[in-house]
């Protein structure tokens, strides 16, 4: 899924995204989850 952005994006922008990504790839749910997740990150400044 592309990023849009309405600005151009800063370093700043990328720690943060690197962050989040990580954080979601060491999240961790039962075997027995089934299903989809769609995530949307929002962030106002």
């Amino acid at each position: 899924m592309p990023i849009s952005y309405t600005r151009k994006p800063t370093l700043k922008d990328a720690v943060v995204v690197e962050k989040i990504k990580r954080s979601l790839l060491l999240w961790r749910v039962l075997p027995s989850t089934t299903g989809k997740l769609v995530i949307v990150v929002r962030i106002h400044t």
